[in-house]
């Protein structure tokens, strides 16, 4: 066949009945094409790797394999190489799963036709030859993370060719005390090192350039120039990029006393996960309901924190939980995710085979950690531990739910004072959980009483045009002498208490305060609202009766679950919101896929996806093939969409290429208690 119009695609068949089949509709439809077949998949590796393909045709029916699978062992010359999966019946649980797990989309043998329209809207682009798609690709790529890195990133950053700058952020130059930008051209890279470095800094870099899997290396304690009688020890992470289409070094300055904030691949990830982050990986795993692996989450307390710190000192404490910490992170692994919850508290999410396989994994962690000596300046320490432990089933709906649960279970181990790690029963911790709840409950209400919430302020930016000035408002409740407590830990608690449409109007009363001290510019708040807020008759009359003046200036969020549960009452919510001039955001959005026209029927005002498809982005293809569909399925409504728990620039950058209005995320800021954020380097 002579100029195929899709050239150089594979298709998997065993059998080679149904491509033959495939290629029989497509010549009666006049569609010319030409591919190639293979009948196995190590077959299919061999030719990835021998040249660039346009797409992959998969009859799993014959050919049964992981998509996911696939894509990890795909070679990179072929890793953006779509995969259409073609099933003997269209089955859409079976097809929604393929797509999660990677698949570009999925039809049946019946629907030949669809997918020929889809090899038209996919591979149009391939009328540009390759070299000048990837050199398309790479001049917009470097051109959006430039000016974005220059712009948002807190972060003391250059990039560098040959030695030389090519670019710097603001941060950068009040860094190193430039005055005239015009003077970074004449500096070289070493320059800034000091003397006594300069051979350690040039041996990094050769190795660095010879070892490609080095990219995002730190580079510790540099002594650099700060001024020409300034010398200030920081740490470096450099990394690979491409500006103007040529590859280029980003670097990162950070004085020793800040910590770079990055996810360098390396085998624990260099830092626990924030609490944030394992809040929307438990997230997931609970709404995941065909799970092939058990799981389990873990409350991991150190016994008697309180008194050894009184003992101790607050230095040697302070110096004994850095410890402890490093000791918990070398623990962490694929099948023991670890976060940090409070001074004293580590969070757990094991999973394995089954669940007493989990079991077995925290018991083998609560050996090794309750045997351990903890040296802390001069003083060896050993540290026991309370261990709570709920496994994760179809009982369990919310994360919070689960946090709960995981700290009755935490109570007993504790009041048992046996170090042993305590699985949750229903029946048998009947009354610890009413004495949990009980407990709770009333921290809540003297908080509510006392004021004793606090309110951070994290800003939502904008990836356009839009000057709009926006911050989630976030709530913990305040304790002395210890970290705040996150609503995850308490919000369970709340409901259990009939108590969230009360922290709800403290919120909102609080927020409306703060942004009558801001008159002076225009600032919206998002404000997170409880399922008995949305469901309380009374709500909207008491907003519009106390805060009329500043509904304009409020934007609800509604989990995604909550308003899919109450559509009608969502429905006729928002409706009422945007009669009195107030917006709308939809929570948690993406993921029920195959109800995504439920929720554009809504007509929120924004969609923010699960931070949970952002984390890692830039290295889940899972992840960016599930925002990819998000953006595919909403490109063409009003609703603006925001992307939250934006954690490194690479990621932020495939969302800016997505078309995302706007982003959320530590990269920008951490939460703070004040509004702090310029808005005037918006993008």
């Amino acid at each position: 066949m002579t100029n195929p119009e899709y050239p150089n695609i594979l298709v998997v068949d065993h059998t080679s009945i149904n491509a033959d089949l495939i290629n029989d509709i497509f010549n009666k439809q006049q569609i010319n094409i030409s591919f190639k077949l293979i009948q196995s998949i190590p077959d299919l590796l061999v030719r990835l790797e021998q040249k660039t393909w346009q797409a992959i045709i998969l009859l799993i029916d014959n050919i049964p394999v992981s998509i996911e699978a696939l894509i990890e062992a795909m070679p990179e010359l072929n890793s953006n190489c779509p995969i259409i999966v073609i099933n003997q019946t269209y089955d859409r649980h079976t097809a929604l799963e393929y797509i999660e797990s990677g698949a570009s989309n999925v039809f049946s043998l019946d629907e030949i036709e669809h997918l020929s329209n889809f090899l038209k809207q996919v591979l149009s682009q391939n009328q540009l030859s390759n070299t000048i798609q990837q050199q398309q690709q790479a001049l917009t790529e470097s051109h959006n993370r430039l000016t974005t890195l220059s712009n948002q990133t807190p972060i003391a950053l250059a990039f560098i060719h040959d030695g030389a700058f090519i670019n710097i952020n603001p941060a950068f130059q009040r860094f190193f005390s430039i005055t005239n930008l015009e003077e970074v051209s004449e500096i070289s890279f070493l320059d800034l090192i000091a003397n006594e470095d300069v051979e350690k800094m040039k041996t990094a870099l050769q190795k660095y350039n010879n070892d490609p899997a080095l990219d995002n290396t730190i580079i510790k304690s540099i002594n650099i120039k700060k001024s020409a009688d300034n010398i200030c020890p920081a740490n470096l992470l450099i990394s690979q990029t491409r500006i103007n289409n040529e590859s280029s070094l980003q670097v990162m300055f950070q004085p020793v006393e800040w910590d770079i904030k990055t996810n360098a691949p390396t085998a624990n990830q260099n830092q626990l996960s924030s609490a944030e982050s394992f809040i929307q990986s438990l997230n997931q795993i609970i709404r995941k309901k065909h799970r092939n692996k058990a799981y389990s989450l873990c409350f991991f307390e150190l016994d008697g924190y309180s008194q050894i710190k009184n003992n101790i000192g607050i230095t040697r404490s302070d110096d004994l939980l850095e410890k402890i910490s490093e000791f918990m992170l070398e623990q962490a692994s694929d099948q023991i995710h670890i976060s940090r919850l409070n001074s004293d508290v580590y969070t757990l999410l094991v999973n394995a085979d089954t669940a007493s396989g989990c079991i077995g994994k925290i018991q083998a962690l609560q050996t090794t950690f309750n045997s351990h000596a903890f040296n802390s300046t001069d003083l060896s320490i050993k540290v026991l531990s309370n261990i709570g432990v709920v496994h994760i089933t179809d009982l369990i709906h919310t994360p919070d739910q689960a946090l709960s649960l995981a700290d009755v279970a935490c109570t007993v181990s504790r009041n048992q004072k046996q170090n042993q790690a305590h699985v949750y029963n229903p029946t048998e911790d009947r009354s610890t959980v009413e004495h949990v709840d009980q407990d709770w409950s009333e921290k809540i209400r003297d908080a509510l009483k006392h004021d004793n919430f606090k309110l951070l302020y994290q800003p939502i930016v904008s990836l356009g045009a839009d000057n709009e000035k926006l911050y989630e408002v976030l709530l913990r409740i305040k304790r002395s002498g210890s970290d705040d407590i996150m609503p995850s830990q308490f919000l369970h608690f709340a409901r259990q208490s009939k108590l969230e449409s009360e922290i709800d109007k403290w919120v909102i009363r609080h927020a409306v305060e703060v942004l009558e001290q801001n008159k002076i510019e225009p600032i919206r708040f998002f404000i997170n609202l409880s399922e008995s807020s949305l469901r309380h008759i009374h709500f909207i009359e008491w907003l519009q009766e106390n805060y009329d003046s500043q509904i304009s200036n409020l934007v609800f969020e509604i989990p995604e679950d909550i308003a899919l549960k109450w559509q009608p009452e969502t429905l006729h919510f928002i409706q009422q919101i945007k009669k009195i001039d107030g917006a709308i955001c939809i929570d948690q959005f993406g993921n029920h896929p195959e109800k995504t026209s439920q929720i554009t029927a809504l007509h929120a005002d924004y969609h923010k996806v699960d931070g949970a498809f952002v984390s890692n982005l830039s290295t889940n293809r899972k992840h960016q093939s599930i925002v990819h569909k998000i953006c595919q399925e909403t490109q063409h409504s009003s609703t603006k969409t925001i992307a939250t728990y934006v954690q490194d620039a690479d990621s932020l950058a495939i969302l800016w290429r997505e078309g995302f209005d706007f982003i959320q995320g530590n990269y920008l800021q951490p939460p703070a208690a004040h509004l702090n954020y310029n808005f005037e380097g918006q993008i």
